[in-house]
């Protein structure tokens, strides 16, 4: 009880009362408002190359779907048709044969700074120049004798490359990193 009376005692309550504003209690100096400036720009400067390879990373994933679901599309729309359905594969992304309009309704056209390659079997070399013809049957089978495979680059943001491998005879696809040799499924 004694110490509960000496906490209440006048002069105790002082030191929790809140005094006016002085003069040196109210906004900030200079200095304070320069080292703040200058720790968020360090922390910018820190962050903005992280940033841009996000952003490429995820235009490269997206535009890796983009291609993927116009496959799929084109050798769903074989199917259902019951006829056969070609589509292109250029440099600069998927479109349909001119024949068979139709087969792509949405085709892909990659931004100007991402290339789009193929091959013909598990080894060999890439190839960018030109276009690669694929047709699916009425069965929604490619004609392709060996697998496909397709990578996208994305050389002036990211090293990261994409792929899609599509299986001979079958059409089934898988879609992943491309390390330089493998296509390795990201799940």
């Amino acid at each position: 009880m004694r110490v509960i009376r000496m906490l209440l005692q006048p002069s105790t309550l002082k030191l929790f009362r809140p005094g006016p504003l002085t003069a040196k209690n109210q906004g900030w100096t200079l200095i304070e408002i320069a080292a703040v400036t200058v720790m968020v720009g360090v922390l910018a400067v820190i962050a903005t190359p992280t940033m841009i390879n996000l952003q490429a990373r995820n235009n490269l994933k997206d535009a890796q779907n983009q291609v993927k679901a116009a496959i799929q599309e084109a050798q769903q729309i074989a199917i259902r048709r019951g006829n056969t359905c070609e589509i292109r594969f250029t440099p600069t992304g998927v479109t349909a044969v001119t024949a068979t309009t139709g087969c792509v309704p949405n085709p892909v056209t990659l931004r100007t700074d991402m290339s789009l390659e193929w091959r013909n079997g598990d080894s060999g070399t890439f190839t960018s120049t030109g276009n690669r013809d694929l047709a699916f049957s009425h069965r929604g089978n490619p004609d392709n004798g060996s697998n496909l495979w397709l990578v996208l680059k994305y050389p002036s943001l990211t090293p990261e490359q994409k792929c899609i491998v599509m299986s001979a005879g079958l059409g089934i696809m898988r879609s992943g990193n491309y390390d330089g040799t493998n296509c390795t499924a990201v799940f």
